[in-house]
């Protein structure tokens, strides 16, 4: 931006300028009031210079096809043309470790430029919840760039119809093996939460790393007879037939709201008071997040706000919207903003440390 030298020489200070030197003084400073104007719009041009012509990548935690990777390519349809510079936006798979691979490749691997984007599921916001001297990851949640997420997660206890558990009071008097992705991803995790709070007899089987798809094949097969927490909206995109020919019974529910159309379901929270209640709540808060986004540590702040406002455009893009519907996608009608999110994680990290110390020892249990 150019700049004046305002200090004045004390010589011509002591006489009067000239008519032409009066004609001159005007026309420069007209010429660098034009320069102050012109360049206003270049500091606010500067993030769509750098996207212009550059391709975003989406990278999902999770194998094609499943929930997370459907609402991840359903955004990048529609977010190239709210960032500004309009660049392409496609979505890349990196499965592993429950989408901590991925997680871990954006905060620190990646490109810090902001053409990376999460998308990993809750994973990351997780680690609050491990136990001192544990941690092997290479990232801290706190200090991620959060963008915001589409909509808050109702996860469910889903039953394959040939397993003898009817309800809940079934599953704390039966053994049910559930599908989990990990000793310590997601689905073990709430697996080890509900039997915690609830006295249920969940016992996860390991090995399904392509996320959710490859666990409702494994239902399918009757390798395993339940999943513990998929979210229902995953469900009703990835097997909306099951709802509808009985191939599965929900036994239960949980999240921050109950979901449309399961009424007549048991909500967890519902079911408990004091501390357990407590952890619980604390314990499901990135099921309150429910998909979110997120860029690495180093991105520019400008770059950040872009790109939030860019995910904020997407979520209220009409066409955007009728997709997600078709997809069997509830969009929240407002989202969770990245501000949000990171307040949430904070808290977390805030927790009484009782509690704290009572979630770091369930998700450390996975390690026995």
């Amino acid at each position: 931006m150019a700049t004046r030298n305002c200090n004045h020489s004390p010589g011509l200070l002591r006489r009067p300028p000239s008519p032409k030197g009066r004609g001159f003084g005007a026309a420069l400073l007209a010429a660098l009031a034009f320069s102050l104007i012109a360049s206003a719009p270049a500091f606010a041009d500067e993030v769509a210079d750098f996207y212009r012509g550059r391709i975003v990548h989406i990278i999902v935690g999770y194998d094609n096809g499943g929930g997370y990777d459907t609402m991840a390519r359903l955004i990048a349809r529609t977010l190239g043309q709210y960032i500004p510079g309009q660049p392409l936006v496609i979505v890349q798979n990196m499965v592993g470790a429950g989408s901590m691979r991925a997680a871990t490749y954006v905060a620190g691997g990646a490109p810090q430029d902001g053409t990376i984007i999460a998308a990993t599921g809750p994973a990351p916001l997780f680690i609050p919840f491990i136990p001192a001297g544990t941690n092997t990851f290479t990232l801290d949640p706190a200090k991620l760039n959060w963008l915001p997420s589409p909509e808050s997660e109702t996860s469910v206890v889903a039953v394959w119809h040939t397993a003898d558990v009817q309800s809940l009071a079934d599953a704390q008097m039966r053994e049910l093996p559930v599908a989990a992705n990990s000793i310590n991803g997601q689905a073990s995790f709430y697996a080890r939460l509900l039997n915690d709070v609830l006295g249920t007899k969940f016992k996860p089987v390991l090995g399904y790393q392509n996320g959710t798809s490859e666990s409702l094949i494994a239902m399918e097969r009757g390798e395993v007879l339940a999943h513990p927490s998929i979210s229902w909206s995953s469900l009703k995109s990835e097997r909306p037939q099951w709802l509808h020919d009985g191939s599965v019974r929900i036994i239960a529910q949980y999240g921050r709201t109950r979901a449309e159309g399961l009424a007549d379901v048991p909500f967890v929270d519902d079911l408990l008071s004091g501390a357990k209640k407590q952890m619980f709540d604390l314990a499901i808060a990135p099921l309150t997040i429910g998909r979110p986004y997120f860029m690495g540590p180093s991105v520019s702040p400008e770059r950040v706000a872009a790109m939030r406002q860019a995910f904020l455009d997407t979520f209220k893009d009409t066409s955007f919207r009728v997709e997600a519907r078709a997809a069997q996608f509830e969009i929240d009608q407002k989202p969770m903003t990245g501000e949000e999110i990171e307040a949430l994680i904070a808290a977390a990290y805030a927790a009484p440390p009782d509690i704290l110390a009572r979630l770091r020892a369930l998700y450390g249990a996975g390690r026995e």
